[in-house]
């Protein structure tokens, strides 16, 4: 065996919101660092299930692939979303944990079908990708009573950033993607770079062990989006008195 951490073991292709889609190199190092993570926001005890519903090649389930045997967990995959195919699949494999975006959570909860499955196993919902409206939180905590919820907010440059606990959804923080990862420094800067007050509004800036070297031969975009030793995440957000995103 060779060890090396900072060995590219995946390029995951974003175009971020516009132009050609650029390949992220994912070292090894990184995807260990959001292991810990997801394991933090979202344990996966020995016995648990993963059910990889969202796609593989995303950053949101990507960790999973490899968290799930670093925990003693199995996974499964449906080939394709649709809320029949999901619900069977949680009932047969008996599934505790499982990542989604709100599109498909608000497709579930709409189901007509849903009261004629055993969903009792499922215990863990995380969601991202896109904020939540609260009433789809209400509903969802309706629906399916038992399900702990998590928000995680991150980047396919810089793999999980922040996250929103179960307990942490109440009404005030329903519009919040929550607090930063364990050592993940999370700023908020203005077009200078500089730091902002709290409250004000700039651009998210982050730096830690998940955060990518570079795009794959793309020296040019990869300066770009570092500045000052912090990765630029292009998204405009503030930071309360709390410490909530």
């Amino acid at each position: 065996p060779i060890y090396d951490p900072h060995a590219i073991l995946a390029l995951i292709y974003t175009s971020g919101t516009t132009g050609r889609p650029k390949g992220v190199e994912i070292r090894h190092a990184n995807i260990l660092e959001n292991v810990y993570h997801t394991n933090f926001w979202f344990p996966l005890e020995e016995g648990a299930v993963h059910l990889h519903a969202a796609p593989i090649f995303h950053i949101a389930d990507f960790p999973f692939m490899f968290g799930a045997p670093a925990f003693g967990a199995g996974q499964v995959t449906i080939p394709k979303f649709n809320p029949q195919t999901f619900f069977e699949t949680v009932q047969r494999e008996r599934v505790t944990h499982t990542v989604l975006v709100p599109t498909m959570i608000n497709m579930l909860t709409q189901f007509l079908e849903l009261q004629k499955y055993d969903l009792s196993s499922l215990r863990h919902l995380g969601y991202g990708g896109s904020p939540m409206a609260p009433e789809l939180v209400h509903h969802t905590r309706q629906v399916l009573p038992n399900v702990k919820l998590v928000q995680v907010y991150g980047l396919s440059e810089a793999g999980f950033l922040t996250g929103l606990l179960d307990h942490e959804h109440t009404e005030d923080k329903l519009t919040s993607c929550g607090r930063p990862c364990l050592g993940i420094d999370v700023r908020v800067v203005d077009p200078t770079g500089k730091e902002v007050e709290t409250g004000q509004t700039g651009e998210l800036v982050a730096r830690g062990a998940n955060i990518m070297r570079s795009y794959w031969n793309k020296p040019e975009e990869t300066k770009l989006a570092f500045r000052n030793g912090f990765f630029r995440t292009g998204d405009i957000g503030y930071q309360d008195a709390n410490g909530y995103f």
